[in-house]
């Protein structure tokens, strides 16, 4: 288990961002991503699994028992349709939430940042 200073991936800070909300499969994870960024990302299921291993090997996820009833999981990625092999849950530790917490601050000062620097808008001010 290692600690990370550096600044998460796209793919990173989303997942840890959707996991906050509570533990999920692969599967809700990437629907969650999709779902979260209204469709604009697209996690494929070989990048979806290497950054939630990755994730996990670096203490920010951890693999978690499937959760009771009212769980997340879906009729079509059910340990039987997948040949009886059981679907592995995800969920964020304390690191991760740390991790995700100060991406979101840099991600905010960034876009405060460009406010900035952008061009003044036309709104009825002076020159």
């Amino acid at each position: 288990m290692t600690t990370r200073n550096r600044s998460l991936s796209r793919g990173e800070f989303l997942v840890l961002a959707v996991l906050v909300d509570g533990p999920l499969h692969g599967y809700g994870v990437a629907k969650a991503v999709e779902a979260r960024t209204s469709g604009d990302v697209t996690l494929r299921p070989a990048n979806l699994y290497r950054v939630l291993d990755r994730l996990t090997h670096q203490g920010l996820l951890e693999v978690v028992d499937e959760p009771a009833l009212g769980g997340t999981a879906s009729p079509e990625r059910s340990s039987s349709a997948r040949g009886g092999d059981r679907s592995r849950y995800f969920a964020v530790t304390k690191a991760g939430r740390a991790a995700a917490r100060r991406e979101a601050d840099m991600l905010a000062r960034l876009i405060e940042g460009s406010r900035i620097l952008a061009p003044a808008s036309d709104s009825g001010g002076t020159s």
